[in-house]
């Protein structure tokens, strides 16, 4: 079972995930009251290995409900937006970002 600080660690190492992931969660709101966080994870594998043609990107299915979280916590008018269901992700806090949104690293300091 993956946690909150596998999912920082991970968030830390790939923020091109997440800045699809917000671009195409924020587009998908724009037209929907409601979408699927799986229909957003599957667009970045689109982007990523057809239209960008990278296959060294690589979206674990694990991280859908943290994502789903962290896009909840940036964006409270959009709380509701990913319907979830209870998860590990559910402790995820505005306190596990940075002001840019950027996970805060404590394992080891990197940076």
């Amino acid at each position: 079972m993956v946690t909150i600080a596998d999912f920082l660690e991970y968030d830390f190492d790939n923020p091109h995930i997440w800045d699809k992931f917000e671009e195409f969660a924020l587009l998908a709101a724009s037209r929907r009251k409601h979408f699927g966080v799986g229909a957003v994870m599957e667009r970045i594998r689109w982007y990523t290995e057809i239209e960008a043609n990278r296959d060294d990107y690589k979206v674990n299915n694990n991280w859908r409900a943290f994502y789903a979280r962290k896009f909840a916590l940036k964006y409270p008018e959009h709380a509701g937006f990913f319907r979830c269901r209870e998860s590990v992700a559910d402790g995820l806090s505005c306190s596990d970002f940075t002001a840019d949104w950027r996970p805060v690293y404590f394992a080891s300091g990197r940076e």
